[in-house]
């Protein structure tokens, strides 16, 4: 009997004593998960609620978004700059009291608990409004139609999109994105405003094209010398309308003709001429030579641009000279030298006729006017009237309105200073032989070269 009273009496001091332990541990431990104690495959033996939650908040990948839009906008954000927070409610609690009830002091547990993400809408706000005011503000721009000097053609330069967007829409974006577990957040229905016009546009594409038919090169054709219209010259007379429809600026058409008409034209400017005897002098005056006539050269230019091709074109003409080379006398061409009294014809640079003459009387004040010429025309038996004379020719070569060359049979000589006492009331008399020769030789248009050094 003592003996098993002796066993009772140990075996109730172990039990006592095994609750004393057991009540030690527990009030050591009542705020730690007892060993064994798993939430979501992290060991919490002998950790706090908040050790444990520290950890899981460690745990959790902090995505984040990335917002992009328009202009190469690319901004990420990490979810905590956007004031995101996880919110696990009771459930660190309430597996901490499971984990300490009696039934569950020596066994494994393996808890899951889920979280809560919770945002900020002031923050995820003042971010947008960050991103917002970190850029250059631009408005969207329609594509339009542009000329590229560079090319000579024009172009379509394409539409601009504007680059303000509205920051509360943009931050319930952002939310839902957070929300969803979305990486990335594209702006575009946020924007205030788009262009209108894209460059694909049907009817910006005609509009170009039909434009570039008119940029072509005009070549204007002087001979040994050439002047070119470029497409960009073109694109500056082009005034185009709304519609695409063409005008052309007529008045800076003109002054480049006017312009360049100091180059070209010739009609009755001061000339340098070489003598038959080889000197070099001066000759001004006179109705010969070569003036572009601008209205008539507009229309022609406006023409030529419309057909759409490259072309080589004369302008037109008010006057036209005999040779359209930089030196417009040429070598063909007929000299007068009054001092000397005497004409010859050049034809390719050779003599073909060379005769004296008698010009018009110094003594009177009929001289021969001076200065180059055209032949104006050739006839055959005219009678040349005037105030007190009437008098019949065989070979009429006028180039002076009513002063020209023409044989005078009436008279016995020529040469020598018989112009300043007897000369004619204007004109070149000639001996019959040569006035008949020079009229076969020459052609109306032919240079008349009259000096008197």
């Amino acid at each position: 009997m003592k003996k098993l009273l002796w066993v009772f009496v140990g075996a109730v001091s172990m039990l006592f004593l095994g609750a004393i332990a057991l009540g030690f541990i527990y009030i050591q431990n009542n705020d730690k998960f007892y060993s064994g104690t798993m939430i979501n495959s992290i060991d919490c033996t002998s950790k706090t609620v908040t050790q444990v939650e520290t950890e899981l908040l460690s745990a959790i990948e902090d995505k984040g978004v990335t917002i992009t839009g328009r202009e190469g906008l690319k901004v990420s954000f990490t979810a905590e700059e956007l004031g995101v927070s996880y919110d696990f409610g009771n459930q660190l609690e309430e597996a901490l009291s499971n984990s300490q009830a009696i039934t569950n002091l020596f066994r494994s547990k393996d808890y899951q608990v889920d979280y809560e993400l919770k945002t900020d809408d002031k923050v995820i706000k003042d971010q947008m409004k960050s991103v917002l005011d970190s850029q250059e503000i631009i408005d969207s721009q329609d594509a339009k139609i542009v000329f590229n000097k560079k090319t000579g053609k024009y172009k379509i330069k394409k539409e601009i999109y504007g680059n303000y967007f509205n920051v509360e829409a943009a931050a319930k974006l952002v939310k839902k994105a957070l929300q969803e577990g979305e990486e990335e957040v594209d702006l575009e229905s946020c924007y205030l405003d788009s262009p209108a016009v894209l460059s694909d546009d049907a009817e910006l594409l005609q509009k170009v094209k039909d434009l570039n038919k008119y940029m072509i090169t005009i070549t204007l054709d002087f001979s040994d010398r050439k002047e070119k219209i470029t497409s960009t010259m073109i694109q500056s007379w082009m005034q185009v309308g709304e519609d695409g429809s063409v005008t052309f600026d007529e008045t800076a058409m003109r002054t480049y003709l006017q312009e360049i008409s100091k180059t070209y034209d010739t009609y009755g400017k001061e000339r340098k001429f070489t003598t038959h005897d080889g000197r070099k002098i001066k000759v001004s005056g006179g109705s010969y030579g070569w003036m572009i006539h601008n209205g008539d050269t507009i229309v022609k230019l406006e023409e030529a641009i419309k057909a759409g091709e490259d072309v080589t074109m004369e302008p037109a003409y008010s006057f036209r000279g005999y040779v359209r080379d930089k030196d417009d006398i040429g070598d063909t061409y007929i000299e007068i030298s009054l001092k000397e009294q005497h004409v010859w014809v050049f034809i390719d640079g050779e003599v073909k006729v060379s005769t004296d003459c008698v010009s018009g009387n110094t003594s009177l004040g009929r001289g021969t006017p001076t200065g180059i010429y055209p032949i104006n025309y050739l006839e055959r038996d005219a009678t040349l009237e005037g105030e007190g004379y009437s008098s019949p020719v065989s070979y009429w070569m006028p180039f002076n309105g009513n002063v020209g060359l023409h044989d005078a049979s009436w008279r016995g000589s020529f040469g020598g200073e018989i112009y300043k006492y007897s000369g004619s009331h204007g004109c070149v008399n000639l001996p019959y032989s040569a006035a008949k020769k020079i009229f076969k030789t020459i052609e109306p248009g032919m240079p008349v070269v009259v000096y008197d050094k």
